[in-house]
């Protein structure tokens, strides 16, 4: 599974690069700044990169207060640096105003999905207690806690192959909020082993009770869902 091009938009918002050097762009009303520093060199497995801790703080000085929207692309290289989860969750203070955040937009020159090394990623909904929308990619480590956040509208979670412990978490979290969900199921080559039992509190309508869009997405066991979405 892969990527062919960045997110052009996110959040309702056009995405602007944060450049490599010197200040950010002008803009001309809200947008989603994406940054990213891909190293495919960086071959330093289970290290965060160098490279992006600078560049996130560097942009975090710039812009913290103000930053509305955040795209997070390549930590360096995914397959073997870590998600800069820690960092992100560590500089909330300094970005008060985030309302929406999507960690993993890369192609598949960057990394492949099933390749991203992640990490537990409801860590950062315990640290954005006024986060809207969280989109996560990811593949290889990628894991959810249970977690109650009251003002989380939006979750996605695109991904070649979701364990059952993950779809699991997310159906025990508490998130009153919640209007739209999408879980992109994987196929079992990819590590995915939920079943449509695993799902059945969530299509009986026992979870989120605000939620009004649902998508259960890159499913090998599409069928069985629709199956069980007809009765």
């Amino acid at each position: 599974m892969a990527f062919g091009s960045h997110a052009s938009s996110f959040a309702g918002r056009p995405v602007v690069d944060v450049p490599e050097d010197g200040p950010l762009p002008a803009v001309d009303g809200p947008v989603s700044w994406r940054i990213a520093r891909w190293d495919f060199e960086d071959d330093d497995e289970g290290v965060l990169s160098e490279e992006f801790q600078v560049a996130f703080e560097q942009f975090v000085t710039q812009a913290g207060p103000t930053v509305e929207s955040l795209v997070v692309g390549a930590w360096g290289y995914a397959a073997f640096n870590p998600a800069p989860i820690e960092q992100l969750c560590e500089a909330a203070p300094r970005l008060p105003a985030l309302r929406a955040l999507f960690l993993g937009d890369m192609t598949g020159e960057e990394c492949e999905v099933s390749w991203m090394k992640v990490g537990d990623v409801s860590k950062l909904l315990a640290a954005y207690p006024a986060l809207e929308v969280l989109r996560v990619r990811g593949g290889e480590d990628f894991r959810f806690s249970p977690v109650r956040h009251p003002r989380l509208g939006e979750l996605a979670v695109e991904s070649g192959g979701l364990s059952r412990e993950f779809v699991g978490a997310v159906l025990d979290s508490e998130l009153p909020a919640l209007t739209d969900l999408e879980l992109w199921l994987g196929s079992n080559y990819y590590g995915a082993d939920s079943t449509t039992a695993d799902l059945a509190p969530l299509l009986a309508g026992e979870r989120f009770p605000q939620l009004r869009r649902l998508g259960l997405r890159n499913a090998d066991i599409a069928d069985e869902v629709a199956q069980a979405l007809a009765s």
